[in-house]
C-alpha cells in the first residue's frame, strides 16, 4: 500500500466499530500507535489531518465500510 493510503476499515478493527463521536477520541492514541507497528502509513502532515477529522467526517468516511458489515440475506 502507498504511503498516506489505508483502508478504511483498517480502523475500524471489527465488526463493532466505534461511532465516529468515539473514534475521534480514540485517533490521538490509535494513529500513532497504527503507524509505529507498520499498520498505517501516514506523513506528519497526514497523522495531523487524520487526527483532526470531525466526527461527521468520520462517520461519513466509514459509512461504506460499515454497510459491508451488515449481514446480507438470512
Amino acid at each position: 500500500m502507498a504511503r498516506g493510503q489505508c483502508r478504511t476499515g483498517d480502523l475500524l478493527g471489527g465488526a463493532h466499530a466505534p461511532a465516529g463521536k468515539q473514534l475521534a477520541l480514540m485517533l490521538p492514541v490509535l494513529a500513532p500507535m497504527l503507524c509505529r507497528d507498520g499498520e498505517l502509513k501516514l506523513s506528519e502532515e497526514e497523522a495531523t489531518l487524520l487526527v483532526s477529522m470531525s466526527r461527521a467526517t468520520i462517520d461519513r468516511r466509514l459509512a461504506p465500510e460499515r454497510a459491508n458489515m451488515t449481514l446480507h440475506g438470512a
